[in-house]
């Protein structure tokens, strides 16, 4: 052909050193700036506008108007499944996995006030769990909604695994039920005197806290003498709130168990209580739990 140039499949084709071979405003180019670490280079325009620095994997699909990769501005690589709507992206800032317009899961390293981990997140709603090493343990921590959370800072622990292997439950406000045979254990500040309880809810809703941190000094369990007589009641504060205790001869009381009731059904049962149920009390029925487990799982 007149004006081409022609290369037979068996020749040798060497740009040599530093030279550089164009496609559009990319070029590749065998670097020898450093003199410890040659390489062959793909070097894409700055990243901006309609320029994407990207290099795509593909089968003809790659030449549609994929629109998956529009505003990325940095360097990336990229592999795009036959139908072009779901795809794996990996950049020196994480790997995302999922379909446009953004990946479904985002994962990345946290910045460097931990020691190593990754985060990930969901575009559904921008939730993050992120999971590092730090000061000697194991840490698993969330951020509801974190518009670009990436460092340790911007989570909240929820519970850490220590080198002796014992766990570390993080105060946390009550988590809700979970699905159909799910227990959730979580810690929680009761009763508002800054003291930490070790809850389980149930899917029922109902909420057993079945550990209480010791209480002060001046309590009745230390200042009164062992065999002292006591007698048990049933409190019941309110139709959600339920109590087991122990009556000191003086009238004080010690909680031995705490029950928390948040199922419609259960709070119209609970009858004989103290006190009317309190207006904030949050209360459920089982298909507006269900919904709301539903709407979470599938990420609304």
């Amino acid at each position: 052909m007149l004006g081409a140039t022609a290369i037979q499949a068996t020749a040798t084709h060497n740009r040599g050193d530093d030279a550089k071979s164009y496609f559009g405003p990319t070029f590749m180019q065998w670097q020898t700036n450093d003199a410890n670490a040659n390489l062959l280079a793909i070097v894409f325009p700055e990243g901006g506008g309609v320029d994407v620095p990207g290099l795509l994997l593909a089968d003809a699909t790659g030449e549609a108007d994929l629109g998956m990769f529009d505003g990325l501005t940095d360097p990336f690589l990229a592999i795009v499944n036959d139908a072009a709507d779901e795809y794996l992206i990996a950049n020196a800032g994480g790997i995302g996995v999922g379909v446009k317009p953004l990946s479904s899961l985002d994962i990345k390293t946290p910045s460097a006030d931990a020691a190593g981990g990754i985060i990930l997140r969901r575009s559904t709603d921008n939730s993050a769990f992120a999971i590092y090493e730090k000061s000697n343990c194991l840490e698993v921590a969330f951020a509801s909604s974190a518009s670009g959370a990436d460092a340790v800072g911007d989570f909240t622990t929820i519970w850490r695994m220590a080198p002796s292997g014992g766990f570390d439950f993080y105060e946390q406000a009550a988590p809700g039920a979970g699905g159909t045979n799910i227990a959730r254990v979580y810690a929680f500040e009761g009763a508002g005197d800054g003291l930490t309880d070790l809850c389980a809810v149930f899917q029922g809703g109902s909420i057993d806290v079945f550990a209480e941190e010791a209480t002060s000094l001046d309590s009745p369990r230390f200042t009164t003498p062992s065999g002292t007589p006591m007698s048990v009641k049933l409190r019941k504060d309110h139709p959600g709130l339920v109590c087991v205790v122990a009556v000191f001869p003086d009238g004080q009381e010690m909680p031995l168990k705490h029950f928390e009731y948040h199922d419609a059904d259960k709070v119209a049962a609970n009858v004989g209580c103290d006190n009317p149920l309190p207006a904030d009390w949050p209360v459920e029925t089982a298909e507006e739990r269900e919904a709301k487990v539903l709407a979470f799982e599938n990420g609304g």
